[in-house]
């Protein structure tokens, strides 16, 4: 073990987990005390576990098991299952999240008891079945046990079809009958934190159905949540409202342990990541067994894709191409009958559908996953498999069940306020030197969230909304002294209906800010995960560009980057390559974000000058606006010109858009609105000549006097530290503004830029009373919307205007 890790300073961390407790249950529940149980010298629990749940075999009640990933609970629930199933007393249904699940019990049960006595419920398609006893191949006394997924026995035929089959619920109304008939009912739960989504309101009714049957109902899992609380009340109503809760200590045998190695990537073109091309390149050529774990299918898709480039060997589709016969591709795909897989221990698995409920056994095995890319826009979440956070990423890392190595790829974190962690001084000091080196934005922060008391996030969200709601209600009429008699539904839901629909969400959010990079980065150091250990951390943070292709390679990221951006709208059967919602100005935001903060951007090899940065910016106006300029002087004008329009159609005294806006925003709005009232002087002082307007070469004592009154000289000063445009010189105004050295240029300067970028005016020789004289010749003073670009603020619901 390599010393200088930083986790070697916080050995004796405890491993942090989410509690049940006696306290997360009222008065009106019969809990016991909680009993605690630790794993023995091989690190199962098994030995401690079984003789709890043998004592309580004749006891209804509902049991919630918590025990780390890997400790052996599913083991002594199976026996247990057995163990019930043999006795013609009881029937037995265990319900999973997911269908590679079912299979995984189906195959242990086979190993246990009578193959022939466990319902697979994906068979039911296969069994002649009809609501008539004398016209059916059923009978569900015939199988003890019955391995099913949550949404089956929850009644959830989906998002889409709302119901059940037919067949199904034949199938159900047999099993109730079988229980009604004498059979006493016990129900397992097998990872239930995966099925809290299936808990609403009117799925819960269908366990009903059981009512007055149910002998125990045991759930199971590492990981549980705030939701699952209230699942579990809701499931104890079935039991008496009796409820047994057993904790197992979480403990680290090193020995037993993988070797986790983190690996920040840019971000951009994972499947070309130097690192990830040569360790899938080494393991291929080595012929080493190895999965990987993607967070979406889109990704997966994209790995083992026919490459393109046959030449290309550093490209991770390349390399999986010369072992596609070798490959399993696990993500769900109705149009590819070659998806669709379940976990094949003989394959290299590839996909998304492995996260949890599979245990890969194979002796060092390789385990790659990667986590999805942080996208920087506020409103948009996207990552897949992932989305769960913290307990999706502990469930994955917990695959993998004996030693081996797991190579975690993932987006560099925010910045940590070392702070709020509940550490000493010196370990604080560690993590800060270790994000230090790995982060990419010094802007955004996270902080510590203590798992247990998310309970206290949730009642005050839940308190803050029902207050805010009540008194809208009281400045209308209370509802209840209302007639309301045959009319719809109009409750505030219960806190906990709020848990169990927004509950997890508002969770995710909040836990360690949402970021996915930094609390694995914070659980990696402080050896929080039960099978693995931080055995090296490594970055990749820089993008190579080339002066001669610049415009080329980065309109190539900036496409690339938009299908990405695209892909998180999901808008159902679009074929539109670039399908989103997003401003320029939001896309512009974005790209800085991609091109100045998240990576470290070199221009043959050397780091950015202020040049450099310039162009960059010059590319991205180009592609995001669709306009073409051939020089600096182009875009100032257009850049002017669009700055002005957007300022004066914006009403700072309106509270609704004043919000919307930050400080330095205003206070670029007010500069900008300053130089459209000399606009408009100039528009009022314009005269006649011919088909088009003139001025003359120097400006009016109106002008003049207006500019002080303005104190525009303070405005442009202003402009040069608080514009970014003008301020990183992307336009060459800070150049002409240096140049002008007495008030009297610095008038005449502004009075010319004024006249040239509003009203396209050019100096022209003419005569007037037989004499010479220079006058500007102007067009009318017009703006184009669609030639207008919005750099200063994101755009408005368009009802406010």
């Amino acid at each position: 073990m390599n010393n200088t890790l930083p986790n070697s300073y916080f050995e004796d961390y405890p491993i942090e987990f989410k509690q049940i407790n006696p306290s997360d249950f009222n008065e009106h529940y019969d809990v016991s005390e909680k009993i605690q149980i630790f794993p023995n010298n091989d690190g199962f629990i098994s030995d401690s576990l079984m003789p709890i749940l043998e004592a309580g075999y004749e006891v209804q009640n509902t049991v919630v098991i918590n025990a780390g990933v890997g400790q052996g609970k599913s083991k002594s629930v199976i026996d247990l299952a057995v163990k019930y199933a043999n006795d013609d007393n009881y029937l037995v249904i265990v319900a999973v999240p997911f269908n590679n699940l079912i299979h995984q019990y189906i195959e242990d049960f086979s190993n246990l008891t009578d193959k022939d006595k466990v319902f697979n419920i994906q068979e039911l398609p296969l069994i002649k079945f009809s609501r008539e006893e004398n016209n059916s191949d059923f009978n569900a006394n015939d199988y003890n046990i019955h391995i099913m997924t949550v949404n089956a026995l929850l009644g959830n035929g989906g998002e889409w079809q709302g119901l059940q089959s037919k067949k199904r619920i034949a199938y159900f109304e047999k099993l109730v009958s079988a229980c009604r008939g004498g059979k006493k009912l016990v129900i397992i739960f097998d990872e239930i934190h995966d099925s809290i989504y299936n808990f609403k309101e009117e799925n819960i009714f269908n366990l009903w159905k059981f009512q007055g049957t149910v002998h125990k109902i045991i759930t199971v899992s590492a990981t549980y949540n705030e939701a699952s609380k209230e699942v579990i009340k809701y499931l104890s109503e079935l039991t008496k409202k009796r409820i047994q809760i057993i904790e197992s200590e979480r403990k680290r045998f090193t020995e037993r342990q993988s070797r986790l190695h983190v690996n920040f990537y840019s971000g951009y073109e994972i499947e070309k990541d130097a690192r990830l091309v040569s360790l899938i390149d080494d393991l291929v050529q080595r012929n080493k067994h190895f999965d990987i774990m993607l967070y979406s299918k889109s990704l997966a898709k994209k790995m083992i894709k026919k490459p393109q480039k046959e030449s290309d060997k550093f490209y991770v589709p390349n390399i999986l191409y010369s072992v596609k016969d070798k490959i399993n591709r696990c993500y769900r795909d109705s149009l590819n009958l070659n998806a669709n897989k379940t976990y094949d221990s003989t394959k290299i698995n590839i996909g998304t559908n492995f996260t949890t409920g599979v245990n890969i056994k194979a002796e060092e095995h390789n385990f790659i996953i990667i986590l999805p890319i942080e996208a920087k826009i506020d409103f948009v979440s996207y990552r897949g498999v992932f989305t769960s956070g913290l307990n999706a990423v502990t469930q994955s890392l917990a695959r993998q069940r004996k030693q081996g190595d797991i190579y975690v790829f993932l987006p560099t974190p925010s910045q940590i306020v070392e702070e709020n962690f509940p550490h000493s001084f010196d370990q604080k000091q560690v993590l800060k030197s270790v994000f230090d080196k790995f982060l990419h934005d010094k802007k955004t922060y996270f902080t510590y969230t203590d798992t247990n008391l998310e309970s206290v996030i949730v009642n005050n969200e839940y308190n803050e909304l029902k207050e805010t709601v009540q008194d809208q209600i009281s400045l209308v009429e209370r509802i209840e002294e209302t007639e309301r008699k045959g009319m719809n539904r109009l409750v505030f839901p219960k806190k906990e209906i709020f848990i169990l629909e927004k509950g997890e969400k508002l969770l995710i959010k909040n836990f360690f800010k949402g970021d996915l990079s930094g609390y694995l980065l914070w659980a990696a150091i402080t050896n929080q995960f039960l099978n693995c250990r931080l055995e090296s951390l490594d970055i990749s943070e820089k993008i190579y560009l080339s002066s001669e292709n610049l415009f080329e390679e980065i309109s190539n990221i900036y496409y690339n980057e938009l299908k990405f951006i695209s892909s998180l709208w999901k808008f159902p059967n679009d074929e539109i390559e670039f399908s989103h919602n997003l401003s320029g100005f939001e896309l512009i935001e974005y790209f800085e974000e991609f091109f100045f903060k998240s990576f470290e951007v070199r221009i043959d090899i050397k780091k950015l000058t202020q040049a450099d940065v310039a162009k960059i910016y010059k590319a991205l106006f180009q592609l995001v606006f669709d306009v073409n300029f051939e020089s600096g002087k182009e875009l100032q004008k257009l850049y002017f010109k669009s700055s002005v329009y957007f300022s004066m159609n914006v009403d700072l005294n309106d509270t609704f858009i004043a919000e919307r806006l930050n400080s330095n925003q205003k206070e670029i709005i007010k500069l900008y609105q300053d130089w459209w009232k000399l606009v408009s002087l100039l528009d009022s002082e314009k005269e006649k000549m011919l088909l088009k307007h003139k001025l003359p070469n120097n400006p009016s004592q109106k002008f003049i006097s207006l500019f002080n009154e303005l104190d525009i000289d303070n405005n442009l000063e202003l402009l040069k530290s608080m514009d970014k445009i003008i301020s990183k010189s992307i336009i060459p105004f800070k150049d002409t503004l240096k140049k002008q050295q007495s008030k009297k240029h610095r008038i005449e300067s502004f009075y010319s830029l004024l006249i040239k970028t509003f009203f396209d005016g050019n100096l022209k020789s003419t005569r007037i009373l037989s004499k010479p004289v220079n006058v500007y010749v102007l067009e009318d003073l017009k703006f184009k919307d669609s030639e207008l670009i919005n750099l200063i603020y994101n755009k408005f619901p368009e009802y406010i205007f």
